[in-house]
């Protein structure tokens, strides 16, 4: 079977925006000069990390074919070779490249999406060097607030809150069985919450379980989750390597509180804050053309709505069932009054007429009866 984005496997998982993120990520670590704008960045950003390290570039040698940067005297991570530090400092070094690696999804939305052991180097002064930055991931503000929250939901095994949250983050197709993929979701998530331990990194796993869910059940995923979930199953053996004792749920538990405090301090997004009240006051400045229009429509008696769906939810057939219910009732109260109206006169040969209204009355109300016991059943009923 050939391949082709347009297949519904390849519709669902969004494979050309996935195609498209991993166009640019190569297209980025073809570029020297875009790689050194990122170690230079990534640098200032782990700068309270005192155990982690990234070579300083040196900007009058580099071009877009050529990186030239300070030498790394070190080891890189090899499994089952001895660390050239000690216990507590390689605790340390696993702690900080853990903490940064929250900061960067969360904080500052660009990810170092290959953090293998051999991108990281053991230096001889007891830091943690990282390497090869040509493939980054950026992460939306929008999806990072809603990832953060995410994480915290499933860490305390809440399925509803982070399928809920998923929804909105992910596009919904056309054939989506919501019913199906929150279940689903809400099983992964407490796996997540009961099953995994103290030293080990689930998140990437988390995430990728989420995406696959996802495409199955009709919702297609951001494009750089799965790089992102991708870069923290990279970033798991290096942790175990480093500390195979590293409180890794604390730590990540701790961090993402950190980060949800960080946000809620006014000073935090004082541009974020800033750009709310520009749209509030645009709204404001709009609000009375917007309600003289409106008025205008009214007084020219122009006003429509328009309703979708009205013929796949089948609403017109059931207001016509309830009105000839209505009806039907009706008319069978009116058939009693009227019987007993009648039948208050003494006049014999009105006797026959009273009790044919109200044989007519209570076999249409009867019939009533029965159809609203035979239909008026909801599909939870009738999968008993």
């Amino acid at each position: 079977m050939g391949f082709s984005a347009t297949r519904p496997w390849g519709r669902r998982y969004g494979a050309v925006q996935w195609i498209d993120e991993l166009r640019r990520s190569l297209l980025n670590e073809l570029d020297f000069l875009a790689e050194a704008a990122y170690m230079r960045q990534f640098a200032g950003q782990l700068a309270g990390y005192p155990r982690l390290y990234i070579p300083t570039v040196h900007e009058a040698y580099c071009s877009g074919g050529v990186l030239t940067m300070t030498r790394v005297h070190g080891d890189k991570l090899r499994f089952g070779a001895p660390l050239p530090v000690s216990e507590d400092v390689a605790t340390e070094q696993a702690g900080q490249l853990l903490c940064a690696y929250i900061d960067q999804v969360f904080l500052h939305g660009l990810v170092h999406v290959d953090p293998h052991p051999g991108n990281l180097v053991q230096t001889g002064d007891g830091r943690l060097a990282l390497l090869d930055f040509g493939m980054i991931a950026g992460i939306a503000p929008v999806t990072r607030r809603a990832l953060l929250k995410v994480l915290l939901f499933a860490s305390q095994g809440d399925g509803d809150a982070v399928a809920r949250l998923c929804e909105r983050l992910f596009v919904e197709l056309p054939e989506a069985d919501l019913v199906g993929y929150r279940r689903a979701v809400g099983d992964a998530v407490l796996r997540y919450a009961v099953t995994h331990g103290e030293a080990t990194l689930e998140m990437g796993r988390l995430l990728l379980s989420l995406t696959t869910i996802g495409a199955r059940y009709g919702l297609r995923p951001p494009a750089e989750l799965s790089l992102l979930g991708r870069a923290m199953l990279n970033l798991e053996p290096a942790l175990r390597h480093l500390s195979p004792i590293l409180p890794t749920r604390e730590l990540i538990s701790a961090n993402l509180r950190r980060l949800l405090l960080e946000q809620l301090r006014p000073g935090a997004a004082q541009a974020e804050y800033g750009m709310v009240a520009l749209d509030a006051r645009r709204a404001l400045l709009d609000a009375p053309e917007q309600l003289t229009r409106i008025l205008q429509t009214l007084a020219d008696n122009r006003m429509r709505f328009r309703i979708d769906g009205l013929e796949e939810s089948h609403l017109i057939e059931n207001l016509q069932k309830i009105a000839n219910r209505i009806a039907t009732g009706v008319i069978a109260a009116a058939l009693f009054i009227a019987g007993s109206m009648l039948d208050r006169t003494e006049h014999g040969v009105h006797d026959a007429l009273p009790m044919l209204m109200y044989g007519a009355g209570a076999i249409m109300g009867a019939g009533l009866l029965l159809s609203s016991l035979r239909r008026d059943r909801s599909p939870r009923d009738d999968g008993r």
